[in-house]
């Protein structure tokens, strides 16, 4: 429930945009919800929406998904870019 609630929030979907509480939401669920990982780590990459880019960050997120063995980031060009930024 957390991660649907944190995309209404990132994507002012039913709610006014608010990307903090959507950061808020997607980091208390990212240890269960690969997801959530996974959009903090295109949040934090790609500074959206006024967030400062934090490449640690996005880094640590990144691990999360890569290490869960589940590839769900949306299209093959967010993919090449993040595995820029891991090295690979």
């Amino acid at each position: 429930a957390k991660y649907h609630l944190a995309e209404c929030y990132k994507n002012g979907m039913g709610t006014e945009k608010n990307i903090q509480e959507s950061i808020r939401l997607f980091e208390e669920s990212a240890k269960y919800i690969i997801d959530s990982a996974r959009e903090l780590s295109l949040i934090y990459y790609s500074g959206l929406d006024g967030v400062s880019k934090d490449l640690e960050k996005a880094k640590k997120y990144i691990d999360c998904v890569v290490s869960s063995g589940v590839a769900t980031f949306p299209d093959q060009y967010r993919q090449m870019r993040l595995n820029r930024l891991l090295g690979k």
